[in-house]
């Protein structure tokens, strides 16, 4: 990609004229709908070179299929950031959506999003609860390379950032006890336990039981800061 755009586009704009601008029509990668929402213009095709060449990036993007506003974004290496857009095709040209009317297409886009993000931490709290019944326990970091792209929580990035959502808000907490060598320890929610499996060393029964797990460090909704619990016993919600 960056032989391309040295080589023969910035060339060509050498030969026909040194002071002449490019627009370069583009498209994205075959990723998911989620991905491109999370980091729109890294999802051009050779976005690495690419946004490193260009002066002002846009992205055409339609949210909604069932609907025809698209939403128009744009990335721009210098001068004052310009706003997002939402445009639609009326009467054969392109034209800007008035205020009321983007409006209500970011209050229906945003609905969606929250109802995701909803989806996600739902997901996410019961993925940690459930694999802890298995007798898994995960850190954060764990937890984002074993379920990255599964269960529909996106990436490694996009499921961090929910963890971190769900510890500030009190849904997620730490025990430390469990992963001396972790920065924070594994990731602890509401009544969970972790199943433990005995061998009897001289019958060879095993016997199974479910031991309560308990954070022993939260984290704080003010700073961030990684704290120690001083009753680990009661959870408190931030919503």
């Amino acid at each position: 990609m960056l032989f391309f755009l040295q080589e023969r586009l910035e060339r060509l704009r050498h030969l026909v004229n040194p002071n002449a601008g490019m627009i370069v029509a583009h498209h994205t990668k075959k990723i998911t709908k989620k991905l491109l929402e999370e980091d729109p213009f890294q999802s051009l095709s050779g976005a690495g070179a690419l946004r490193g060449f260009y002066t002002t990036g846009m992205i055409l993007f339609r949210p909604d299929k069932t609907k025809t506003p698209r939403q128009l974004m744009f990335e721009l290496r210098n001068g004052e950031r310009i706003d997002n857009k939402w445009v639609d095709k009326m009467g054969g040209k392109w034209s800007i959506l008035e205020e009321e009317s983007q409006r209500l297409v970011n209050k229906h886009y945003g609905e969606k999003l929250n109802a995701e993000r909803r989806r996600k931490h739902d997901i996410i709290l019961q993925l940690i609860y459930d694999e802890a019944r298995k007798g898994k326990l995960y850190t954060a970091s764990q937890f984002c390379r074993a379920f990255e792209n599964r269960s529909g929580l996106g990436g490694q990035h996009s499921i961090r950032d929910r963890i971190d959502v769900l510890a500030t808000k009190g849904y997620i907490k730490f025990c430390r006890t469990a992963a001396r060598k972790s920065k924070y320890g594994f990731l602890c929610v509401e009544a969970m336990d972790l199943k433990e499996t005995k061998v009897d060393s001289e019958t060879g029964e095993e016997t199974t039981h479910f031991q309560p797990i308990l954070p022993t460090h939260y984290k704080s909704a003010e700073d961030g800061a990684i704290i120690p619990l001083e009753n680990p016993s009661l959870w408190f919600y931030h919503d």
